[in-house]
């Protein structure tokens, strides 16, 4: 790897230091003196200012990056927030010719190592709490968590990687080479051809590992919620 690759590996952590010392600089030099729903407001505008740029940086990247983020926040009415979200670029993918001598063309034009991609990995977890001290051994910790907050759909790197498995015309598969799509595989009747005019109508998520919200979701699971109280004393 040269220093290049180390700078556009490295680049989204920065991105993210730069935006954490920017949500300092706003907070301690403009808004020392402001009300406190102002200041968490603009600390969290900036912190998902911060991190849609470094998703941007990762999804340019030809490598594929991962970059967890934790923590909790204290907000008004004596609430925590915490949450632990990962963000991953989408993965490289190299579709291969039906025999796996060598990767496909498309429209005539010989495809390179790892030209297609993925989807983001996004996993947003959250919890809310509310500490009610009871006395001074005895505290009540209702919460509040929910999973994949967003419901978003994450196939991670399980897509179609072998041309004999796309919806493409018996032709396409046995040259190797994507033209036209099926648009009623398998039956594929020239009615309802379709021709190819993107890399991104070949990136199929393949299925098989899971399927929570339909064929080819094989990471994370769907949205979901509980409720639960944790008493110490």
């Amino acid at each position: 790897m040269n220093y290049a690759d180390l700078f556009r590996v490295t680049l989204p952590e920065t991105v993210l230091e730069v935006a954490a010392l920017l949500v300092l600089v706003v907070d301690l030099g403009f808004l020392r003196k402001a009300a406190l729903k102002t200041r968490v407001a603009v600390a969290a505008l900036l912190g998902v200012v911060g991190c849609g740029a470094a998703i941007l940086v990762m999804g340019s990247s030809s490598f594929p990056m991962m970059k967890p983020l934790d923590g909790v926040m204290n907000i008004p009415g004596g609430f925590e927030l915490s949450t632990i979200t990962q963000v991953e670029s989408a993965r490289p993918i190299t579709i291969t010719t039906a025999d796996n001598s060598g990767r496909i063309s498309v429209n005539g034009v010989y495809t390179s190592l790892d030209e297609f991609r993925g989807t983001p990995y996004i996993q947003s977890d959250l919890r809310v709490a509310r500490p009610v001290k009871l006395s001074e051994r005895w505290q009540l910790y209702p919460f509040a968590e929910f999973f994949n907050l967003f419901n978003r759909n994450n196939p991670g790197a399980n897509y179609i990687a072998n041309i004999a498995a796309l919806p493409l015309i018996p032709n396409d598969i046995a040259t190797g080479n994507a033209t036209t799509i099926c648009g009623d595989f398998p039956t594929c009747d020239p009615s309802h051809y379709i021709p190819v005019t993107s890399l991104k109508q070949l990136e199929i998520p393949s299925g098989g590992l899971g399927d929570f919200f339909g064929p080819g979701t094989t990471v994370g699971t769907p949205f979901a919620a509980q409720l639960g109280v944790r008493v110490t004393f």
